[in-house]
């Protein structure tokens, strides 16, 4: 009965992927563009709400919920930059790749990012279109920039709980 199943959602998932054109380059792609381009808009939603409550920027950051998403956004713009410059060294080795995705997807998971969450998912199911290369230290570099990342979204994470707490 599970060997049906498995094979039925893995039938659906690769029809699906493949009629959304997503392949493992694409996803991180889309992935990278999402991580860089949304925080820029999140804070043109700052300044427009800033603006017309009419209040200043260091007031509406009073508020913990708001500081923990600037801090979110700024941390998601610098790895969205970082990605737009090194995305071609992600794609060296299927291992470095399925890990740096699942790394992303509880990443994205703690902070709420639900679209990132879902690329990084297919991501990892499509960690297996890549092409071992011979690789160097950017394998180790992109590892630990991804484990940092980690590591400041678990940090805001337990700060939303402890916010969400003391209301």
């Amino acid at each position: 009965m599970w060997s049906v199943s498995k094979v039925r959602l893995t039938n659906f998932l690769n029809n699906f992927l493949k009629s959304a054109n997503l392949s493992a380059k694409r996803i991180l792609h889309l992935y990278t563009y999402i991580m860089f381009f949304v925080p820029l808009a999140f804070a043109a939603l700052i300044e427009l709400q800033s603006l017309l409550t009419k209040t200043n920027f260091l007031e509406l950051l009073k508020s913990p919920f708001i500081s923990i998403s600037v801090i979110v956004a700024f941390s998601d713009f610098l790895f969205g930059y970082y990605l737009w410059i090194n995305k071609d060294k992600v794609l060296l080795k299927e291992k470095s790749y399925r890990r740096f995705m699942i790394i992303q997807a509880i990443s994205q998971i703690l902070v709420g990012n639900f679209v990132c969450e879902v690329l990084a998912l297919a991501g990892i199911y499509q960690a297996k279109e890549i092409n071992d290369q011979k690789t160097n230290k950017a394998d180790k570099i992109i590892k630990i920039t991804s484990i940092v990342m980690l590591v400041v979204f678990a940090m805001c994470f337990v700060m939303l709980i402890m916010a969400s707490l003391r209301k």
